[in-house]
């Protein structure tokens, strides 16, 4: 281990820092931590993204170390060499890229090498073959490994076969006051909305239009929700590979007018603060930041009941869960906030009492300075 400083010197390690809710936990995290007693920094290995800037803007920080393709084992020497230079205490991993790289990096720099702290941010789906025996060594070789939810880490132990004593639960937070500071710009796409009907609700998704955030049963519950209720406008915001097979569907089910695709956006909270109802339609998660950031502005959250939602939402106590995949039933559970303005009001109050509780960046940022201070024995 690299000779102790003043400040416990820690370096974030992530594929990209594009858009996702891993890079948030890094921003909230370096929002939320002492920095008379830590040092953050953060490298991404390949795109850089918006996050990149607004670490930078946060005055931490940031770099690349390029890892030109896939299998570029050249990366494990400038990973090492970047550790070496920078005397980091902790190297703490994201997900299985960089915690491939980045821990194969740091173990061969023997007993120089920093303390190893990885983190898993939600199931990969059932690995096997060369995954899941490298996930097991590394984790072996690893000071602790942190799953975000409860439920991840039951997978992590039950199905990777990691060690229960190596993984702990360390949940995500966000910082409220900024989302709070963020939110009084105007949106375009709602203000023209509401221009032509002043009754409209928005229901909005915040996610990566990808396979596993399942927005196909997201616009097949809303083409039933318009049915029932016409005032509902659908925002998508967040882009990803289904975009274009997303765009299609909705036009093949006649909805296409009252669905908004917004791609990546810098103004969720404005977003979040205009919009009425907060829907995840996905069939897994780890413990989602949007859901976080939606709840602790007070909006009412519908969501499947997979990963680690269930530990944020309790079902018709501050929103409402379904199952994954049934469009019927996540209409009328939108539907039902949507008419219910005594429970909305209700569940609003609650979820925003649980995010401000327990799930803030200063608590997250307190845990892991906690699991730094243990691990470094200071």
């Amino acid at each position: 281990m690299p000779e102790k400083s003043k400040n416990i010197r820690v370096l974030q390690l992530i594929q990209t820092l594009e858009t996702g809710g891993a890079q948030k936990v890094i921003v909230n995290l370096i929002r939320g931590i002492d920095n008379d007693h830590f040092e953050i920094s953060t490298a991404c290995m390949q795109k850089k993204g918006p996050i990149f800037d607004e670490i930078k803007s946060l005055g931490s920080k940031v770099t690349q170390i390029k890892k030109k393709y896939r299998f570029d084992i050249q990366v494990i020497s400038r990973l090492r060499k970047f550790l070496e230079e920078g005397k980091y205490d902790i190297l703490h991993t994201h997900n299985f890229s960089a915690g491939l790289w980045g821990r194969l990096a740091a173990l061969s720099m023997g007993k120089n090498r920093p303390v190893l702290v990885h983190t898993e941010h939600g199931r990969r789906g059932n690995i096997t073959g060369w995954r899941k025996w490298l996930s097991c060594y590394l984790a072996r070789r690893s000071d602790r490994i942190i799953s975000v939810s409860d439920e991840t880490r039951d997978y992590l132990i039950e199905q990777v076969k990691l060690n229960p004593d190596n993984v702990i639960v360390l949940k995500n937070g966000i910082d409220l006051d900024y989302l709070l500071n963020s939110r009084n710009s105007t949106v375009k796409e709602i203000g023209d909305i509401l221009k032509k009907n002043a009754a409209a609700k928005f229901v909005v998704n915040v996610s990566a239009l990808s396979e596993v955030k399942d927005h196909a049963t997201l616009l097949r519950a809303f083409k039933i929700l318009k049915n029932k209720y016409p005032a509902a406008y659908l925002l998508l915001v967040g882009d990803g590979p289904l975009r274009l097979d997303l765009h299609k569907l909705a036009l093949a089910l006649e909805i296409s007018d009252d669905v908004v695709f917004m791609g990546e956006r810098h103004d969720i909270a404005a977003i979040l603060d205009k919009s009425d109802i907060f829907v995840l339609s996905s069939r897994n998660e780890g413990h989602p930041i949007s859901l976080l950031e939606a709840m602790g502005m007070g909006v009412v959250p519908v969501a499947t009941d997979v990963g680690g939602i269930p530990e944020l939402i309790e079902n018709t106590v501050n929103g409402l869960t379904v199952p994954p995949g049934e469009p019927s039933m996540l209409a009328d559970a939108i539907r039902i906030a949507l008419e219910n303005d005594e429970l909305y009001e209700q569940w609003s109050v609650k979820s925003r009492e649980l995010v401000l509780n327990h799930y803030t960046a200063k608590v997250m940022a307190k845990r892991h300075e906690e699991l730094y201070s243990e691990l470094v024995n200071v």
